[in-house]
This record gives C-alpha cells, sequence and structure tokens, in this order.
C-alpha cells in the first residue's frame, strides 16, 4: 500500500485548482483541459485514501469486537 501525505496532497489539489480558475479567467483553452484532469487525478486520490481508510476501520472493529 503506498503511503500518501495528505497535507501535501491538499496543498497541491488548491494550487491546481486555483491556477485551473487563472486559466479560466484568462481564457487559456490550451491548458484548460489538462489542469482540469490533473484535479480530476487528485479528486480520485482522496476518494481512494477515504475508501483505504474506511477499510482499515472496518478491520479495525472487526479486530476489537473479537476481543
Amino acid at each position: 500500500m503506498r503511503v500518501e501525505n495528505v497535507y501535501t496532497l491538499v496543498l497541491w489539489y488548491n494550487q491546481a485548482k486555483k491556477q485551473l480558475e487563472w486559466l479560466r479567467k484568462t481564457n487559456n483553452c490550451a491548458l484548460i483541459e489538462a489542469y482540469k484532469e490533473i484535479v480530476k487525478s487528485y479528486e480520485a486520490r482522496f476518494r481512494a485514501i477515504n475508501e483505504d481508510m474506511d477499510v482499515m476501520a472496518f478491520f479495525e472493529r472487526n479486530e476489537n469486537a473479537a476481543v
């Protein structure tokens, strides 16, 4: 399992969203699609982290219930 630094991910995600907003304001069509994909990739990583946490919590509860 790959360990992610969530704080760093959040910082990079926020910067990518700000950059996307700026590109939309300046109407830079060439980079807008690229930054949309970057933002989507960060959102997918956050969902994956959330799912990993849910799985870990599930097994932690089951281990505690057996005691």
